[in-house]
């Protein structure tokens, strides 16, 4: 059986060669304009490269393909969408993707990912008690998901060493909100792109 550009495509993503797999996707969309799995392999490689506005639009398009031609639900495709807006720092917007994107997961693991996810929103806005939360959500899901293990151990850490400086609760011992994203502040894991989902 002969490779498709399409095959060419996975395999040069699998390589790590994102530019020539998007020069791939793109000359197969050229006979296919809206084949929902090539428009989502073409927003997995977007979002590599850090261009998560294109990744969201072709992503988009992906979910719509799909939808079109009445191929079901795509969650995978939403924890991507997600996954391009939390990158931009549209937290609100992640959010809501990924909540659909529950709606429609029925994979424990997907399932957990996603939670993941969404416990990472919460990291970054200053709420790590919300944050453990959708953890333990999401290791009830799934106990062998490694991120959120890992993003519960640094919750548990930083409460510790906020504990030990003197600070209670959500707040510090001023009453100002716990740091947000940066300045030594928590942080997320980063499990390498916000469980990006390959195609």
């Amino acid at each position: 059986m002969v490779p498709t550009l399409l095959d060419e495509a996975k395999a040069l993503v699998l390589k790590g060669d994102i530019d020539s797999a998007m020069r791939k996707c793109t000359e197969f969309l050229n006979g296919d304009f809206f084949n929902d799995e090539c428009l989502f392999m073409l927003g997995n490689c977007f979002m590599s490269a850090n261009m998560n506005g294109l990744a969201a639009v072709v992503t988009t398009a992906a979910i719509e393909a799909r939808r079109a031609r009445g191929g079901g639900l795509f969650p995978e495709a939403l924890l991507n969408l997600g996954g391009a807006y939390k990158q931009e720092r549209q937290n609100d917007t992640a959010a809501r993707i990924w909540a659909e994107a529950l709606k429609q997961e029925m994979s424990p693991r997907r399932r957990s990912l996603i939670l993941t996810n969404i416990g990472g929103l919460y990291v970054n806005e200053g709420q790590p008690e919300t944050a453990l939360e959708w953890c333990d959500k999401a290791l009830k899901e799934d106990p062998g998901n490694h991120g959120a293990a890992a993003q519960r151990e640094r919750i548990r850490q930083h409460n510790s060493e906020r504990d030990a400086l003197g600070f209670r609760g959500a707040t510090s011992g001023v009453g100002q909100e716990l740091p947000r994203d940066g300045g030594g502040a928590l942080r997320a894991v980063d499990d390498g792109g916000d469980g990006l989902i390959p195609f």
